[in-house]
């Protein structure tokens, strides 16, 4: 696979070269980018996408997962991976101290797989997640009117 990165290092010429290029599906199939997919970029035919460091800012990630979601000539659906940021692996939550010191990152991590799962097609995944996160770090309390998890 040709991979092409689209940073903040590329001109704005050579960056809408890349998109081009990509668009035609010619020799790039893969861009990896740095901050530079939230705002401004129209790219409808990206099918797939890995999002390695997502922000807990939902304005950010609402305008990456834009992104993605663009409809175009024959893309019914999009795939998002969101990775998700723990502390620690869960098997090595061992005491309060672990779940206080951690509880700040897992509300802002929770919210956001809350936010992509409601538009998702999995949606039970993404829960299953949340309830193992629960299941370590307190209970789950699931409100309606937000339609989100609150810890």
């Amino acid at each position: 696979m040709s991979c092409l990165q689209f940073t903040a290092s590329e001109s704005s010429k050579e960056r809408q070269m890349i998109i081009d290029d990509f668009q035609r599906g010619n020799s790039c199939q893969v861009l990896v980018s740095m901050k530079c997919l939230d705002e401004g970029v129209n790219i409808p035919k990206i099918r797939i996408a890995f999002i390695l460091a997502s922000s807990t800012n939902p304005k950010e990630y609402i305008q990456r997962r834009g992104r993605v979601l663009r409809k175009a000539e024959g893309k019914d659906f999009a795939y998002i991976y969101d990775f998700i940021t723990l502390p620690r692996d869960l098997h090595n939550v061992k005491n309060n101290e672990d779940i206080e010191f951690d509880n700040s990152l897992i509300k802002r991590e929770v919210s956001r797989m809350t936010e992509f799962s409601k538009l998702s097609l999995n949606p039970y995944a993404t829960d299953k997640l949340i309830e193992e996160l629960f299941s370590i770090y307190g209970a789950v309390v699931y409100n309606e009117e937000e339609e989100g998890y609150i810890l």
